[in-house]
């Protein structure tokens, strides 16, 4: 439809608009979803942008006409990947609410029973308001927080999940480390990655930053953590089991060759041992099959895959002076879906060199 090139805005929106400004820049709503966006972007989603439709992504559309959002969405992409120094990024505009709804759909069934936080304690609408899919689809139950420490009772949720027996608990948090130290063998490196932690962490679900430290004395800081992951290349262990304290939690998720070990056959005596897959790990965790050819364990001492774990088949901690271990290889499916949804984004934004491989 043509417009006149001297067409005038419209006396009644202008005033409205004028009045919303006025109402943003004179009061402040705390709300997650909104932001005040730089006038920058105002402009360039104000103009002929807008009669643009570009579902996809860039060099893979639906639509015809897309070539030059197509460079504007490559140059997002390559403006965030140097901002944060990232791989790979997607500048789409993304909403928890579609987040949710697809793990729902894969993992849920109409009418099933899921239990998450209640939307007048701080839960999202995806939590099961009757208003959204979440509560009209599945059957959801709900958790809340104390009245005096604002915190979520986790006893409370144990209680109502056995009571509820939910197919799915929603949470959407994450444990808040108060401090997170950080040991190398170049202590250098470790310091620049301190740094750089620090301008880039947000606070976490307490409210508050972790302090990130470097750890001179690689005992004194295994031995005063809670929980210790190891990302390492070792051949030979660094980590001996006479630092081991009760209630210590170990992710051991770097050497993953039969013939190297992170941590020695002490650690893992003492440990409650966990793995991701069984095949994998008594073909490659070299922490485990060393300390079971030395006779200092047995097959037996696994206690449990990882999803038996999740999926109430086997207990993880039954004390809270357990040492637990996990030992994490990766599943060779779940590589290998990785490796075919990286090769579809590449192709799909010109990324990379196919090469031909000889049979």
């Amino acid at each position: 439809m043509p417009f006149p090139s001297d067409s005038k805005p419209d006396s009644q929106v202008e005033t409205l608009i004028e009045k919303e400004r006025t109402r943003q820049t004179t009061g402040l709503q705390l709300i997650a979803s909104e932001n005040f966006t730089s006038p920058a972007v105002m402009r360039a989603t104000g103009s002929v942008l807008t009669n643009k439709y570009s579902e996809g992504y860039p060099g893979k559309r639906y639509y015809g006409g897309n070539a030059v959002v197509d460079e504007i969405e490559a140059l997002a992409i390559d403006r965030v990947k140097q901002l944060f120094g990232a791989d790979h990024a997607n500048v789409q505009p993304h909403s928890g609410a579609s987040a949710n709804m697809a793990v729902y759909q894969a993992m849920l069934k109409p009418g099933d029973v899921v239990l998450g936080l209640s939307l007048d304690h701080g839960g999202h609408l995806t939590h099961g308001s009757p208003v959204n899919a979440s509560g009209i689809f599945y059957d959801f139950r709900s958790y809340k927080v104390g009245v005096n420490d604002e915190r979520i009772d986790f006893d409370e949720v144990r209680r109502l999940a056995h009571e509820h027996r939910p197919r799915m608990i929603v949470a959407g948090t994450v444990r808040p480390f108060e401090s997170v130290t950080i040991w190398a063998r170049d202590s250098k490196r470790a310091g620049q990655l301190v740094a750089r932690l620090t301008m880039t962490h947000d606070e976490n679900s307490a409210g508050q930053r972790p302090r990130w430290q470097v750890a001179d004395d690689l005992a004194r800081a295994f031995s005063s953590a809670d929980v210790v992951c190891t990302v390492t290349s070792a051949k030979t262990p660094i980590i001996s089991g006479e630092w081991c304290r009760a209630g210590q939690h170990l992710n051991l998720v770097g050497s993953a060759i039969p013939t190297t070990a992170e941590v020695d056959d002490l650690t893992v005596s003492r440990a409650r041992f966990f793995v991701d897959y069984r095949e994998a790990a008594f073909a490659a965790a070299g922490e485990l099959l060393g300390a079971i050819s030395r006779g200092v364990v047995d097959a037996s001492h696994v206690r449990g895959e990882i999803g038996e774990v999740f999926a109430g088949h086997c207990t993880g901690r039954e004390t809270d002076t357990d040492i637990t271990l996990y030992k994490s290889l990766g599943v060779t499916t779940q590589d290998l879906a990785a490796g075919m949804r990286l090769m579809r984004d590449a192709a799909a934004i010109g990324a990379g060199v196919e090469l031909a491989l000889d049979a």
